[in-house]
């Protein structure tokens, strides 16, 4: 009598599939080319504590790549801010392209709320050259500082790419050089990998509110800023939903 040779039923495994990540919806992509008289782009507006417009957009000089740029000035005592008016969830992704040429504080700001007075409330990445990259919490007018790195290399007069992130109570910053490709990491050294140079968390600000830009007291220099973007959080990627190159209003 012969015996069949059965195979047996291989087990059940559970077997890993490569990551997808959940596409971001675009809420809005604007150009702003349209010229206003104020001198910024339609939608935007701006303060300062001089009652100067600090901001002023110059669509025929060169931003980083291109014509069309953002350029903020003042004497060494003014404060200065512009913003979008239209206010934006509060999780998100902000940023900003910024020439670093000046030890003036310039800062990326989001969940802003009260912003044209002095007594404001919002989160910001704040850069001077160096390059310094602070993360802030300003709460009616009073600022706390939640973490900084400082660069080992000396970096000035490079173009580099600040954005902030805020999902719920945790925050973080990066910085991108464009020209070489790498990011600024917690250590203060510059890595291709991408990398946050700030993490944290926090929870005193969880309203939405609007984004902007600050430019704080310190000397009277002229700096330029270019492709301001903010994007909706979705997994682990973000996509744009406006992104502003200043390519329009009236030159000064």
């Amino acid at each position: 009598m012969s015996i069949r040779n059965l195979s047996l039923p291989r087990p059940l495994t559970l077997e890993t599939l490569e990551s997808r990540e959940v596409p971001a919806t675009t809420w809005l992509a604007e150009t702003f080319q349209t010229p206003t008289s104020s001198g910024l782009p339609v939608g935007w507006s701006q303060w300062s504590n001089d009652h100067t417009a600090s901001f002023q957009s110059e669509p025929t000089a060169t931003g980083q790549g291109d014509a069309g740029r953002l350029v903020t000035t003042g004497r060494s005592t003014t404060t200065g801010r512009t913003w979008a008016t239209t206010p934006y969830n509060a999780d998100l992704n902000v940023s900003a392209s910024v020439y670093l040429n000046s030890i003036v504080p310039v800062q990326l700001l989001t969940r802003g709320r009260n912003l044209q007075g002095t007594s404001p409330t919002y989160y910001a990445a704040s850069i001077v050259r160096g390059t310094e990259v602070e993360l802030i919490r300003v709460v009616n007018g009073v600022t706390t500082q939640l973490g900084t790195v400082k660069s080992v290399d000396y970096t000035s007069g490079v173009w580099v790419q600040v954005s902030i992130q805020a999902v719920g109570d945790r925050l973080s910053v990066s910085v991108f050089r464009p020209d070489t490709s790498s990011y600024l990491g917690q250590d203060g050294k510059w890595t291709r990998s991408p990398v946050m140079a700030i993490q944290t968390t926090d929870g005193m600000i969880r309203e939405a509110g609007q984004i902007g830009i600050n430019r704080l007291a310190g000397a009277a220099d002229k700096i330029a800023l270019d492709r301001v973007q903010v994007q909706s959080v979705a997994a682990t990627t973000t996509s744009p939903m406006i992104e502003e190159r200043f390519s329009s209003g009236p030159a000064k």
